[in-house]
Order: C-alpha cells, then structure tokens, then sequence
C-alpha cells in the first residue's frame, strides 16, 4: 500500500515539475531569480566540478561491487546470478555506459564553454 502511494507521490511530482516548468513566467507571482557575476561565474563551475566527481565515485563504486559479484565464491550469490542469467560482460557495459556517457558530456562541455 506505502509502496502505491509513494509511488503515486513521485509520479505527481515529476508531472508536475515537467508541467510547471513549460509555465510561462508571466503567470508566477513569485520572484525571478539567477546569480550573476562573481557568485554564478565562480560557484557553479567549481559545483558542477565536486557533483561530477561525486557521480565518477558511486559509479567506479557501482562497477567494481558489479564486477565482484561473479568473482565471488558465495554460493548464494551464485545461484542468484544463475537465475537470473547475469553474464559479466553485458552487466560491466550497462553499468559503466552512464559513467562513460558523463564523462564524454563533460569533456565536450568544457571544450565548448571553455573558450
């Protein structure tokens, strides 16, 4: 029942979020907001910098725990990767296709805002 309804909440959320933020601003009471100068120059790059590593982290995390799974000797774990037909090689390419994925979005970022 909890497991419905938060998915529910989540559902009208991102409905929400996608639906308000093709609003027009005209229709918001609320104030316009941006950082400009030296607090948007200085601070987002230096922001986007430390979520970057953050993400490069949990992924390298998530690969190596993926690809200790099938070197293990638990046979618990090994009957779950039977049962489910978990090669190696597929599960390391979609588990580290997003961090490769990021990367090559902040290379290409960086050339093109860099100059």
């Amino acid at each position: 029942m909890i497991r419905k309804l938060l998915t529910l909440l989540v559902l009208f959320g991102v409905v929400a979020w996608l639906v308000l933020s093709y609003v027009p601003a005209s229709w918001s009471a609320l104030p316009q907001f941006s950082l400009h100068g030296l607090a948007g120059n200085g601070l987002f790059p230096i922001l986007a910098l430390v979520g970057l590593v953050v993400f490069i982290v949990i992924q390298l995390v998530l690969i190596w725990d993926t690809g200790s799974w099938f070197g293990s000797s638990d046979v618990e774990l090994q009957s779950r990767l039977r049962k489910f037909e978990l090669r190696k090689g597929p599960e390391l390419f979609w588990t580290g296709l997003p961090l490769l994925m990021t990367i090559g979005l902040a290379l290409l970022s960086y050339y093109e805002y860099s100059f």
